[in-house]
């Protein structure tokens, strides 16, 4: 991605980069993989194979977040690749990466600046994911929408962005983004 830049930092700095000079493994089939999704998930991301999270989503998967609030299917995989596309200088740290008995959960923080208005966003978010046969079927995002409405809009997220007028609109235009994506993109209809 010419003019775009993807900084991922982990807790895991040596496996990370060792990860994201191996071949990638997208191809394996879901009983194939090595690596705990938590891990390969993460150590993918600097590949910048996150369409579909590095091919750990299947038809089922589903993801939530405060401003995409209920993904299903093809969707979340879609929604992370328009995202990353239009990305410029996003850097990613995750921290406190942990898996157990199907569930996981990381803290990551995320900074680039907003597409639409070039104001530098730093969100930090609280993930949990729920794994099945090595795969990723449930992501769950959370995260200040105010204090991002704040740093992504400046004074109108700072006057309203508590606001369910401002927040629904947030919504709205991130899904009318993410419909006109998959409409280009057909694979992911």
């Amino acid at each position: 991605m010419p003019g775009r830049s993807l900084h991922v930092l982990s807790a895991y700095p040596q496996q990370a980069a060792a990860r994201a000079a191996a071949p990638s493994h997208s191809g394996d089939s879901p009983h194939e993989r090595r690596s705990p999704p938590d891990r390969t998930f993460l150590h993918r991301l600097p590949a910048a194979r996150l369409g579909d999270h590095g091919g750990l989503l299947p038809p089922e998967a589903r993801f939530s977040d405060p401003v995409f609030p209920d993904l299903r299917g093809k969707q979340p995989g879609a929604m992370w690749r328009m995202l990353l596309e239009g990305a410029s200088d996003l850097q990613v740290t995750f921290t406190d990466v942990q898996a157990s008995g199907g569930r996981g959960s990381a803290r990551w923080d995320a900074v680039y600046p907003f597409s639409q208005t070039g104001r530098r966003v730093h969100n930090r978010i609280s993930a949990e994911f729920v794994f099945r046969d090595g795969l990723i079927v449930e992501h769950r995002d959370r995260f200040d929408l105010w204090a991002w409405t704040r740093m992504a809009l400046g004074l109108p997220g700072v006057l309203l962005g508590w606001s369910p007028i401002v927040r629904n609109k947030v919504r709205k235009m991130a899904g009318q983004r993410l419909q006109r994506f998959i409409e280009k993109h057909p694979e992911y209809a």
